[in-house]
């Protein structure tokens, strides 16, 4: 399976108050759009929501947010589960059933 960078583009965003990691990433997925959602999942935090304000999105699945490219020099297996690989950490897994995602 591929392994792929996801890089944010800007941090000063008020979007990244949703997410608990604001540096790049790599993650096992067999697509990009999976990329996305395993680090989404991986780092979502819940924001308090300020009268009047927007309301913060988890930026990882914004292609305006964050930059994701294949990574061909990686050092990671690419056989296991769709999982971000770095930084380290107890992240969640993205299992797929029917070609979506399963909670």
């Amino acid at each position: 399976m591929p392994v792929y960078e996801l890089a944010p583009i800007d941090l000063t965003a008020p979007d990244w108050r949703a997410s608990t990691h604001h540096a790049p990433c790599l993650v096992r997925a067999n697509n990009e759009q999976n990329a996305r959602l395993a680090a989404t999942l991986a780092f979502v935090i819940a924001v308090r929501h300020e009268p009047g304000a927007d309301t913060a999105i988890n930026p990882w699945n914004q292609e305006d947010m964050v930059e994701a490219h294949l990574v061909a020099e990686h050092g990671f297996d690419e056989e296991g589960p769709q999982v971000v690989l770095a930084p380290t950490g107890d992240h969640p897994t993205l299992e797929l059933k029917d070609g979506g995602p399963v909670n």
